[in-house]
């Protein structure tokens, strides 16, 4: 049962449904499948935008919660154990909820927040790269997809790896 003051702003299961996120934007409630309360993520004080349940081969499964002044910050999945935190690019001051896509073979992480997508590499949970005016990453090509907004236009912008930005510097 979720609290009387809770306004439910998003829902949030892991791969299996085994476990669920539940926001109310300013606290975040993890469940199991039957919706039995686990535990109460931390928020540090922030305003959840977006969360996601990140499993990587190998490494701790965590949970990833995107705020509203521009933090990622991390958590153990199994117990709520803060891990980390690093800075991204959100549209401020207005309140868009943040969708989150992992990409094992690139390591890399997408943060769509409106229209804009923050590129996060995995290994060191840094912002590597803010794709403006984009409705978002299309794996199969490897491409961003972009508007102009004077012109209404779209179009599609190549990922560049760093190696491949540093191979095109020396051509």
């Amino acid at each position: 049962e979720l609290p009387d003051d809770w306004t439910t702003k998003q829902i949030v299961p892991n791969q299996d449904g085994g476990k669920w996120l539940i926001s109310s934007g300013r606290q975040i409630i993890v469940t199991d499948e039957e919706f039995e309360e686990d535990y109460t993520l931390d928020l540090l004080g922030k305003t959840a935008l977006g969360m996601f349940f990140y499993q990587a081969k190998g490494e701790q499964d965590q949970i990833l919660v995107a705020t509203q002044d521009g933090a990622l910050l991390r958590y153990d999945s199994n117990d709520g154990e803060f891990l980390g935190s690093s800075q991204i690019e959100v549209v401020n001051d207005v309140w868009f909820s943040a969708t989150m896509s992992y990409f094992p073979e690139q390591d890399m992480l997408t943060i769509q927040n409106h229209f804009i997508t923050d590129i996060i590499d995995t290994n060191s949970w840094l912002q590597i790269a803010r794709v403006d005016n984009s409705v978002g990453y299309h794996e199969e090509s490897d491409r961003f997809f972009a508007f102009d907004g004077g012109t209404n236009r779209m179009g599609v912008m190549p990922h560049y790896s760093t190696e491949d930005l540093v191979e095109m510097a020396n051509e």
